[in-house]
């Protein structure tokens, strides 16, 4: 908004003009003084701004580790494709070792086994290995094994594992069936071996 005082009479131009006016009319020396008066706060607020813009550029440039990443054995058998195959007679355990790579340092670990989820809270550092016990069941079934992880920096790494059981049954073979017993070079018959369902004496 423009104010005038008087007709004719700018406010902001005359302020303006005073201005050019006061500068020009002082000498060297005036100069030389006023430069050296304000010459400590400018280079402050140079040093403040420099410092501010770095920090800026340091966190925009900043590098920020990988995710973790897991990785399973199995000791004994081969784990193929996140999934390793069981063949049992009976109940068994089995053992499952998840590994953990973090270079962003591991803050939380959670183990869950078909649906069934554990925290760790021994998991820490850059790097760890946990041991899982599995119980395997004689039958057919698949059991999941998956294992999450957060950084410190909340990045996230997720891993699982499909255990594949198959239920073996063992062959039979009666000790009572008949067999051919050779005597003298011919076949004289045959026989069951009903003594050897008998107790000795």
């Amino acid at each position: 908004m423009e104010i005038r005082l008087a007709r004719g009479f700018n406010l902001s131009r005359n302020i303006s003009l005073s201005i050019v006016y006061i500068f020009l009319n002082l000498t060297t020396n005036e100069m030389k003084g006023l430069f050296t008066k304000f010459s400590p706060i400018v280079l402050g607020l140079a040093l403040v701004l420099t410092s501010c813009g770095d920090d800026e550029d340091g966190g925009k440039d900043a590098v920020v580790p990988d995710a973790p990443s897991i990785s399973f054995t199995a000791p004994g058998l081969t784990v193929t494709n996140n999934a390793v195959n069981v063949s049992v007679t009976k109940d068994s355990t089995l053992m499952v070792r998840a590994t953990v790579s973090a270079p962003g340092s591991i803050a939380k670990m959670v183990v869950t086994v078909d649906g069934t989820p554990e925290t760790i809270s021994a998991a820490s550092g850059t790097s760890y290995s946990r041991d899982i016990i599995l119980e395997i069941p004689y039958a057919d079934e698949s059991i999941t094994v998956k294992v999450d992880v957060t950084d410190k920096n909340e990045k996230t790494g997720t891993a699982t594992l499909s255990v594949n059981v198959e239920a073996q049954t063992l062959p039979y073979f009666a000790l009572t069936d008949p067999i051919s017993i050779t005597m003298g070079g011919s076949v004289s018959g045959n026989f069951g071996r009903w003594d050897l369902d008998l107790p000795e004496g």
